[in-house]
């Protein structure tokens, strides 16, 4: 592995560093609508500067050990060798898209990985660009909340559609924000002590109630249950029997709190039936509620469909996959199926099995890393939204969990290792 010394970090590349991570994290697209530009130089510049240090700076006993670069690696020549039956027999358009932005993520990794070597150093930066992204979302969510069309002028036009009705910042759709949201100050709240030295109750508060009303505000029932699972996961630690006695006592807290306060929760969803307790408790007074369920099973229905007239086995990759599955579908608003594994197996068939490896791997490594609460949001979004593997939040998951994983192994190598 290398040694600290042999790596000279600048202040600008570090803090470039920070930047592209954030820009990453809260989604590439607000930064043109903010400064007037076609949505492709935010991404050529993300892409020209990550390429250009993870060259530079390439450390391949990392990169190799992460999952990250698996899939990655997967999505790209898999899509390749699948776009080239989908060329001849459907004539599909080559969209390169999601490959151009999972390589962004990758070049972005193996950079990252190879500037901070110690463990220390790795989770500062988790829990600071986690605090960073974190204050920039609850800004923008707050803009958009109190002034949508304002809000609106921070977005290329093609993102502005359905960004004024329920809040979803920069990341367009409510659920990857409140999730994001959730991920992040999670994130912070675990890498706090590498950040700060004092004061973790005090910030915390201040930023748990902002992070709470925006989920809330937003109507993602995601949101909230992700939400809930980490309040919950405050009590589990290694002593069984008191996590058992925490979970049940917050199960039943919640549910005597619906209970005491059932006539004004109700009163409330009939005030607000847009909102996620109101979407969660009081489906029936909410009817976009009953539509996106609709929608949602709609979507998986296509999947399946799509899955059977390729006999199950075949896919397009991701190249050729958005015009024929659209085709497929034959619904404008039934893009993607709504679940993570269906998905990929629409775009590689039965090569989506290895991904689903990965994603196996990657539960055993956050269980010996004990970082499962990752793994539990990585997997509620992986299987409930739709093309999350092409987007920064589960890719940022999976970073946490590795290489928390990565530094464990090391340091037991070393342990071991002779004259050490």
């Amino acid at each position: 592995m290398q040694n600290a010394q042999q790596v000279k970090v600048t202040k600008l590349e570090s803090r470039l560093n920070y930047l592209v991570g954030i820009t990453l994290m809260t989604n590439l697209y607000y930064i043109s609508g903010l400064f007037s530009l076609p949505s492709i130089l935010p991404i050529i510049g993300v892409l020209t500067i990550s390429a250009f240090y993870f060259f530079k700076r390439i450390n391949y006993s990392k990169l190799l050990f992460h999952i990250n670069f698996w899939m990655i690696i997967g999505f790209v020549v898999f899509s390749f060798f699948l776009y080239i039956p989908e060329l001849i027999f459907r004539g599909s358009t080559f969209n390169p898209n999601d490959i151009l932005r999972v390589l962004i993520y990758l070049f972005f990794i193996g950079w990252t990985l190879s500037i901070r070597i110690t463990w220390e150093a790795m989770a500062r930066y988790f829990g600071l660009s986690a605090l960073l992204a974190l204050i920039a979302l609850l800004i923008l969510g707050w803009v958009e909340k109190e002034f949508p069309l304002l809000f609106a002028l921070l977005l290329p036009p093609n993102l502005v559609r359905g960004n004024l009705t329920r809040i979803g910042a920069t990341l367009i759709d409510p659920n990857t924000y409140s999730t994001a949201l959730v991920v992040y100050f999670s994130a912070f709240f675990t890498f706090y002590d590498f950040v700060f030295k004092r004061g973790k109750l005090v910030v915390i508060t201040l930023l748990i109630l902002p992070v709470f009303l925006l989920i809330e505000t937003s109507g993602s029932r995601q949101g909230l249950l992700l939400f809930i699972i980490w309040f919950i996961s405050l009590g589990i630690n290694k002593n069984w029997k008191a996590t058992a006695i925490t979970f049940f006592a917050s199960i039943l807290v919640f549910f005597l709190l619906a209970i005491i306060f059932n006539e004004p929760l109700k009163n409330y969803a009939v005030e607000n039936p847009n909102t996620s307790i109101a979407r969660i408790l009081f489906p029936s007074q909410n009817k976009m509620s009953s539509l996106s369920d609709f929608e949602r099973n709609a979507s998986i229905e296509a999947g399946f469909n799509f899955i059977k007239s390729n006999f199950i086995v075949f896919g397009p990759g991701a190249f050729g996959y958005l015009e024929s599955y659209t085709n497929s579908a034959q619904s404008p608003w039934v893009t993607f199926p709504h679940n993570g594994p269906l998905f990929l197996w629409t775009q590689y068939g039965i090569l989506s099995l290895y991904f689903l490896y990965w994603v196996f791997l990657l539960s055993k490594r956050a269980i010996k890393s004990g970082t499962v609460l990752f793994f539990l949001f990585f997997l509620i979004q992986f299987l409930i939204l739709p093309n999350s593997s092409y987007y920064f939040l589960p890719v940022y998951l999976m970073f946490c969990i590795d290489t928390r994983y990565y530094y464990q192994v090391f340091l037991k190598q070393t342990q071991l290792a002779p004259n050490v």
